[in-house]
């Protein structure tokens, strides 16, 4: 029962976090130049949890991402 708990909680505070990442850096690029990117790399963020890589820091990871992918989410608008 515990360990239910404690994992419950620990997804939680992931996805918690992955949304105040996710609305911080959509109004760093003003909204319109960061909704974008900064969706891109939270589904990117989401999609390697989803294949079991759980161990990744998760600021780094959508950081490394935004940089990387920035020109292409931006061709999106």
């Amino acid at each position: 029962m515990r360990s239910l708990l404690f994992t419950a909680a620990e997804w939680i505070s992931r996805f918690a976090y992955v949304n105040l990442l996710w609305i911080g850096f959509s109004l760093l690029g003003l909204v319109v130049f960061g909704f974008f990117p900064a969706t891109a790399a939270m589904f990117a963020l989401v999609r390697q949890w989803i294949m079991g890589n759980i161990d990744k820091p998760v600021f780094s990871s959508i950081w490394v991402t935004i940089k990387k992918n920035f020109s292409k989410a931006i061709s999106l608008v």
